[in-house]
């Protein structure tokens, strides 16, 4: 899925949204943009998600799904986790982050706030799987809604 929007001094932001995939490995979603001057000279481009969703709001869900796999379920969705949970916390002391948590793992930064206390006091990240499997239904019902909703098909 490809939107354009041409802003008045001639600029042009271009929004690319698909699943995509690398060989065999399984595809994700990725919501890019590339903006290029009046005269077609590029200018920016990549993980544009402030300037798209300035233009297009209704694209949030894929820009909070993007680099989530074609379940929905996030990149390094257990690791990361634990990392912004402070699992890590003895080597990575400045890692807990409970609003990064809730961005990667899609969820409120209430119950972001809960998992980092439950993971500071207790740094298992076999707890931190039971964690994430709980969130696998929701996350995988988020993507079949996203793929409907803007006919995304694999490229």
């Amino acid at each position: 899925m490809k939107r354009h929007h041409y802003f008045n001094d001639g600029h042009k932001l271009t929004c690319c949204a698909k699943l995509h995939k690398i060989r065999n490995q399984t595809p994700y979603f990725s919501l890019t943009g590339e903006i290029t001057d009046k005269n077609g000279h590029f200018e920016s481009g990549g993980c544009l998600h402030d300037e798209i969703l300035k233009i297009w709001p209704d694209l949030q869900i894929l820009a909070d799904l993007h680099l989530s796999d074609e379940n929905g379920t996030p990149m390094h969705a257990v690791k990361n986790g634990f990392y912004f949970a402070g699992g890590y916390h003895k080597d990575y002391p400045d890692a807990r982050s409970p609003k990064n948590l809730a961005k990667h793992l899609r969820i409120s930064e209430e119950k972001a706030n809960e998992i980092c206390l439950q993971t500071t006091e207790n740094p298992d990240i076999k707890v931190f799987h039971l964690i994430c499997f709980s969130n696998l239904e929701r996350w995988k019902k988020e993507a079949e809604e996203a793929i409907k909703k803007f006919d995304l098909k694999v490229e």
